[in-house]
């Protein structure tokens, strides 16, 4: 009998001495000595920076690590905002707040603090400053960072109709989300220097008529909502201006598109010879699809930038005009799509699957159209003798010998400064300068005079240490 008793009493006995082991271990693994002496910690920045925020805006997370040097334990008694505004936040070890009271840090171990920002409404137009110190108290002893983000109030448009004959000026950025449209029969005219913002998928849709007017020294700027890296850069972060059927009389003079799905998309089914969109002096790029992309419509651009689109950079089909003069047309844009700097045709496909054939009338003078493929220009023809091009003093980036011809030249590298970058500007030895048929345009995309026998491209070369930058 005790014999049975001591078999049956031996797994409770194992069990037993087990839970002993581990509440030990347990216990001296979660008493760490405690420094009583202040320990000087270090960070992995002595500032947080935000860019600028529109008020009323979220920003991206930013990552603080507190460090301690030590090889003994410290109890941080207190970690404050120490304004204790609402314009930040952190977040530690997944509780939000702005003040913490003893975290233990373990010896040669971190501490990880998120940190968010969300600026509040006011009433200045112009970007202000916002500054917060996050401090961090042990054993009596202060230390601390800087917390700072600047911050835009903002004119806020959400799935907006736009009023006839509006105005946008400089006064406040614009925000947009979701789409606004200008409906048919009204103009939205957008001033000098003034800064419109689209969140993701927003698009700007004209079946009115648009009008930007740009200067040399102050353009307007259509770009995305994040203005932190990565997204600052970034393609594809909001939709584009979509140029609508029955829109007429679009004019947009020194101009910055960039960020978008698509820069403009003109779809006016109507190639009539009369202008659909005019374009002098912008720059648009930087699009996951085509900087313009035009469907059986009339295009004319002068002193203007197309570049890096991970489709084709200027996209013309089923017929209209495309005239180009004194443009760029590049694409650098690392991506599979493999698709040329300018492709034209005159045939298409709708969104409908109804086929389009008209006649394309192409006309290209002192424009480049180079890339990193070994074909940047494609003219695709359905219809025999239904593409009309026309070009004289270009530059190519071709197979096609027939392209070097009326003082044009093929692979021959223009040597921009830094393409991959979006830098098209000439550098000393292009063999671009000099080489373009001197026209009307006394200035180049940057309001920079054309001498008197002026270069190919967008962009006058100038030597002068004081030229553009």
């Amino acid at each position: 009998m005790r014999k049975h008793l001591k078999l049956r009493l031996q797994p409770f006995i194992k069990g037993a001495f087990a839970l002993l082991v581990l509440l030990a271990f347990s216990k001296c693994s979660y008493d760490p000595e405690i420094s009583k002496k202040p320990i000087s910690l270090s960070f992995s920045t002595d500032t947080i920076q935000f860019d600028t925020l529109f008020a009323g805006k979220q920003s991206i997370t930013k990552r603080l690590k507190v460090y301690n040097p030590s090889a003994e334990a410290v109890l941080l008694n207190d970690i404050r905002l120490m304004n204790a505004t609402n314009n930040f936040e952190l977040i530690v070890n997944g509780v939000s707040g702005n003040n913490f009271k003893d975290k233990l840090l373990l010896a040669e171990d971190s501490l990880l603090i998120l940190i968010e920002a969300n600026i509040n409404q006011s009433d200045l137009n112009n970007p202000f400053v916002i500054r917060e110190v996050l401090s961090f108290s042990n054993q009596g002893t202060d230390q601390s960072i800087v917390i700072e983000a600047w911050g835009q109030n903002a004119h806020y448009l959400h799935d907006s109709i736009i009023g006839c004959d509006a105005i946008w000026t400089a006064d406040r950025p614009y925000v947009l989300s979701n789409s606004i449209l200008v409906e048919e029969g009204c103009t939205l005219t957008i001033e000098a220097g003034t800064k419109i913002y689209s969140g993701e998928d927003s698009f700007i849709l004209i079946n009115g008529s648009l009008k930007v007017n740009g200067s040399a020294d102050s353009l307007v700027l259509f770009t995305n909502d994040r203005l932190d890296e990565p997204f600052a850069s970034a393609p594809g972060q909001w939709g584009g201006i979509i140029i609508l059927e029955g829109s007429t009389d679009n004019v947009v003079q020194y101009a910055d598109i960039k960020n978008s799905i698509v820069g403009f998309n003109v779809t006016s089914y109507a190639a009539d010879g009369q202008v659909d969109l005019s374009l002098s002096n912008c720059k648009v790029g930087n699009t996951t699809n085509s900087a313009i992309l035009a469907l059986n419509s009339d295009v004319n651009a002068i002193n203007s930038l197309f570049y890096n689109t991970a489709s084709g950079t200027a996209t013309h089909i089923g017929g209209g005009t495309a005239n180009y003069t004194h443009c760029t047309i590049a694409n650098y844009f690392q991506s599979p799509k493999e698709a040329p700097a300018l492709y034209v045709s005159d045939y298409a496909v709708d969104n409908d699957d109804n086929e389009i054939i008209a006649p394309m009338i192409v006309n290209l003078l002192n424009t480049i159209v180079y890339g990193r493929l070994t074909e940047e220009l494609i003219i695709f023809e359905n219809t025999a003798d239904n593409v009309d091009f026309s070009f004289s003093n270009c530059m190519f980036k071709t197979q096609q010998a027939a392209l070097e011809a009326n003082n044009s030249f093929i692979n021959t590298d223009p040597l921009f400064t830094d393409p991959f970058d979006g830098n098209f500007q000439l550098t000393e030895f292009s063999p671009a300068i000099s080489k373009a048929l001197p026209t009307s345009l006394l200035i180049d995309i940057d309001g920079s005079p054309r001498d008197a026998q002026p270069d190919i491209g967008a962009y006058e070369f100038s030597a002068e240490p004081n030229g553009r930058e």
